[in-house]
């Protein structure tokens, strides 16, 4: 099996808030795909990709809004794309931003790549994924109109005269927006959009005040926070996100993993574990790292590795690490404090 494909959260929070604006139960819909709810605080939260777009394909399914991933991609800009959109809206020209988005995707997602094709006086702008199997007509729409949005940055005196998109449709477009008379053509190798190769040498228009005074900060760590590339580490990315929304049983992490029951517990066979016992170390571990944090309530991190009944929770923490999760903070603070004398 090949690693899950994740991206940070930050790629779908305009699609929430769209829903949510439409009165949708957007939260819930949200944990129902198997995604975690913190996530909906935290932009640079890694969730699989396959569990976002059945959000997205659900959500236009069951509020009727036929074009949803086009009219959401189209109210989501550049800055809002967490650390990534950041450090591509700190370019210069749009030649600099592009470059940038396609350096800076590998610490974005970990199945998509940009690149520019040029030829004559014309250009693309161009995204794949790499895994076939999380391409939609709504995921291929909101990025189509994510990259015009960067497009349009060095200038909207024009309009994409060619839309290539991956997915095959069908496309129901009753509000054209930003692809109006554009040709589209759909099942192509990539996506893609077409636009004047003059726009390259342009200056890009000033980002926002709130956007310029805050500069991307801490890019080591969250370049050093991508998303993993391997079968193991990837896969624990998805099941410690189905733990938080209580979906944590083998079929549903086959399931977004695009995998049957018994191909996974093959796969993870093979890295020395079994479902169960992945399982409880990832929840352990979870609730360490929680735990390490003085803020943090016992009964949340009860509540976030999947026990509703706090006893429950420490007789599991008890055979963990012989210890109860109050000892275990406590023993820790008392460490650190004598560190530090």
């Amino acid at each position: 099996m090949r690693a899950v494909p994740l991206i940070r959260a930050a790629s779908s929070l305009t699609v929430v808030r769209f829903l949510a604006s439409a009165g949708a139960p957007a939260a819930s819909a949200w944990e129902r795909a198997g995604l975690p709810r913190r996530a909906l605080d935290e932009p640079e939260h890694l969730v699989p990709l396959r569990s976002l777009c059945r959000f997205v394909e659900d959500g236009a399914r069951t509020q009727g809004i036929e074009d949803l991933g086009l009219r959401s991609g189209e109210q989501t800009a550049v800055e809002m794309l967490g650390t990534f959109g950041a450090t591509v809206r700190g370019a210069r020209t749009l030649a600099d931003a592009l470059h940038t988005s396609a350096t800076a995707v590998a610490s974005y997602s970990s199945t998509e790549s940009f690149w520019v094709a040029v030829r004559g006086d014309r250009a693309r702008f161009c995204q794949r994924f790499s895994d076939a199997s999380v391409t939609s007509p709504h995921i291929d729409l909101f990025s189509v109109a994510v990259m015009i949005n960067l497009l349009r940055l060095a200038g909207d005196d024009w309009t994409p005269s060619r839309i290539e998109l991956q997915s095959r449709g069908p496309y129901t477009l009753r509000e054209r927006g930003v692809v109006a008379d554009a040709e589209i053509v759909a099942g192509r190798p990539v996506t893609s959009v077409e636009f004047p190769r003059a726009l390259l040498h342009r200056r890009l228009a000033p980002a926002p005040a709130t956007v310029a005074a805050r500069p991307p900060t801490g890019l080591t760590e969250w370049q050093r926070s991508a998303p993993p590339r391997d079968f193991l580490r990837s896969f624990e990315v998805l099941l410690t996100g189905l733990i938080q929304a209580d979906r944590a049983d083998v079929h549903s992490a086959a399931d977004a993993a695009g995998s049957t029951v018994r191909s996974l517990q093959r796969r993870l066979g093979e890295c020395g574990w079994t479902w169960s016992d992945l399982l409880d170390d990832v929840r352990r571990r979870t609730a360490l790292r929680m735990l390490d944090d003085p803020s943090a309530r016992i009964i949340d991190v009860a509540l976030a590795v999947g026990y509703s009944d706090p006893a429950h929770f420490t007789r599991a923490f008890r055979r963990w690490c012989g210890t109860s999760p109050a000892e275990h903070r406590s023993r820790r603070a008392a460490g650190q404090a004598s560190a530090h004398a």
